[in-house]
C-alpha cells in the first residue's frame, strides 16, 4: 500500500532539480507550499527552460522523502 505524501503550509520542504545528465540544477528549501502540485510546479520554475530528469522532494517535517518526474509522477 502506498503513503500518501502531504504537504502542509508549515511544512518545511526541500526541493532538488537535477538534469538529463544527472547533476543538480538547483536546489531551495521553503515552508509556503500547499500541495505537492505546488512544489513540482516551483521546482519547474526553478529550472528555467533546462531539460529535468527527475526532482527529488523531502518534507523534513513529516519525515518523508521521493522522487518525481517533471509532470509530477512518482519514481519508485
Amino acid at each position: 500500500m502506498r503513503i500518501r505524501r502531504t504537504v502542509k503550509e508549515r511544512n518545511i520542504v526541500k526541493v532538488w532539480v537535477f538534469g538529463y545528465d544527472r547533476k543538480l540544477i538547483k536546489s531551495a528549501a521553503d515552508s509556503g507550499f500547499r500541495s505537492m502540485s505546488d512544489v513540482i510546479s516551483y521546482a519547474n520554475n526553478m529550472a528555467g527552460d533546462k531539460p529535468i530528469d527527475h526532482i527529488r522532494v523531502s518534507n523534513e517535517s513529516r519525515g518523508w522523502c521521493g522522487s518525481y518526474t517533471n509532470y509530477g509522477k512518482m519514481i519508485d
